[in-house]
């Protein structure tokens, strides 16, 4: 479905360049991400900075292919329209999960630091998906041209921990012990899915661009930002057939960086360096509803969830024009 996805991408914007100036570039490349998953502990109706559970998703090898093309509008006024497709295909790391649960209900220990962790080595990310509408405009046209976006994103992050493998570090209910249960995953369920992770992040954005070029070689530094994305994540714990859906109801900040350097190699055609560093700032303003095997119980009396996204990328491809 996603190489149907790029090939139809690619299509349309050929498509377009019938009747217009087109630019197109397709590209691929290695991503890594890292996601991080809140839970806060509620203390006398009232959110508690202190955390109850921190699940860390490490991403280090996706690949993903990133296809992008502009339009002109107008030449004279030097404004443009375009689109930006990326795409992951595959990718593996692993997912730390860390709970604080001493004090709480049945547990006596006392201790501040973490009573349970799980160390899930066989975490995959099973979907990429990032999606760009944007409209570009050219200031300047000297030594330095510089460009200025506004636009509409749409970013979707989702991951897997399969059970295989999973190392648990728990604490006894009941008793005054700490840590003292240690194991591993071997059952006959270790090669199910564990927890199931996924973001959703969309909003409009900023943008500003400055490119240089020198003899047949371009540089090109672009910084985008919003403090307006909007944000959903959804917890599947597989084994307990619980479900947790977090809304969260103040925006998150995004930033998004670019530096790229491309260089002529016929006519109307570029082959290009590209490296990408996008940063989705915490948001800790989630309530969470809960469900039971599908079935809704009930959802938290304060916002209690949190989460964050950092990913980068290296790639390469070429850029044509028409």
């Amino acid at each position: 479905m996603k190489i149907i996805t790029i090939v139809l991408f690619v299509v349309l914007s050929l498509i377009a360049s019938e009747n217009k100036k087109v630019q197109f570039e397709l590209s691929i490349g290695k991503y890594t991400l890292k996601a991080n998953e809140y839970v806060y502990k509620q203390n006398n109706y009232k959110k508690s900075n202190d955390k109850l559970s921190h699940l860390i998703w490490n991403i280090d090898d996706a690949n993903i292919i990133n296809a992008k093309f502009v339009l002109a509008l107008n030449t004279k006024s030097k404004l443009y329209v375009g689109a930006n497709l990326g795409l992951g295909l595959d990718g593996s790391g692993y997912m730390d999960d860390f709970d604080w649960l001493c004090g709480s209900s049945n547990y006596s220990c006392q201790e501040t630091s973490w009573s349970h962790f799980s160390h899930s080595p066989n975490t995959k990310v099973s979907d990429i998906t990032k999606k760009k509408l944007f409209l570009k405009k050219e200031l300047f046209d000297k030594t330095i041209v510089s460009n200025i976006y506004v636009g509409f994103r749409h970013d979707e992050f989702e991951f897997v921990s399969y059970n295989r493998g999973t190392n648990y570090i728990y604490t006894s209910e009941n008793t005054t012990n700490f840590r003292d249960i240690i194991s591993t995953d071997n059952s006959s369920l270790a090669k199910s899915k564990g927890i199931t992770y996924r973001q959703t992040y969309s909003g409009l954005y900023v943008g500003l661009e400055a490119e240089k070029t020198i003899q047949n070689t371009n540089l090109s530094l672009k910084i985008e930002y919003s403090p307006l994305i909007s944000l959903n994540a959804y917890d599947n714990h597989h084994n307990t057939n619980i479900q947790y859906k977090e809304t969260y109801y103040s925006f998150s900040s995004m930033i998004d960086i670019d530096l790229q350097i491309s260089t002529n190699i016929k006519k109307d055609l570029d082959i290009f360096l590209w490296y990408n560093y996008l940063k989705y700032y915490l948001n800790d303003t989630g309530q969470t509803d809960y469900y039971d095997h599908g079935n809704y119980v009930g959802s938290s009396i304060v916002a209690n969830a949190g989460a964050s996204l950092d990913t980068s990328s290296l790639n390469i491809g070429l850029v044509s024009k028409f």
